[in-house]
């Protein structure tokens, strides 16, 4: 498989919180599998899906799992203990790595999340490299005659009533 384009913190955080999430609402013993394979007819693209064996989400449930303090109140899920931010922050650092999320689940089946991620292609890696380059070249024009210097510790204290002419 191709690399992931992403900031690897942010892709750890991504599957980090879909993996603890397969693991609390899954029973002791349930399979929890992850599967990566490139996209049919998109060469840039890698597809991402992580599956449990879990109480699964109720179809009522789903528009707003990616909510921002999302719970889902039933007596198979009130145990759990959460803030309802996993998923929304999951959904939130997908989007700011180029990528997708999409989810689907039944009840008591379990519940699959699906994600899409830009891989590492050479003009990715090209345009990358020349970002790189421009912003060496605008931090070296900040040094230039016209940044500020900061004053020496032996300053003459500015008086107000003088005005620059």
């Amino acid at each position: 498989l191709a690399p992931v384009w992403a900031d690897p913190d942010k892709l750890e955080q991504v599957f980090l919180n879909l993996v603890d999430n397969a693991v609390k609402y899954s029973m002791e013993g349930s399979r929890i599998r992850i599967r990566a394979h490139p996209m049919p007819g998109r060469p840039d693209m890698l597809e991402v899906r992580v599956e449990d064996q879990g109480v699964g989400i109720a179809a009522e449930h789903l528009p707003t799992i990616f909510s921002k303090f999302s719970r889902i109140d039933n007596p198979l899920t009130r145990n759990v203990e959460g803030t309802g931010l996993g998923l929304y922050i999951t959904k939130s650092l997908t989007l700011a790595l180029g990528g997708t999320i999409a989810v689907e689940s039944e009840v008591g089946r379990g519940t699959a999340f699906g994600l899409e991620f830009p891989v590492a292609t050479t003009k990715r890696q090209e345009a990358y490299r020349r970002r790189l380059l421009v912003q060496a070249h605008l931090d070296d024009a900040d040094e230039g005659p016209m940044a500020l210097e900061p004053l020496p510790a032996e300053a003459p204290p500015v008086d107000p009533a003088r005005r620059p002419s």
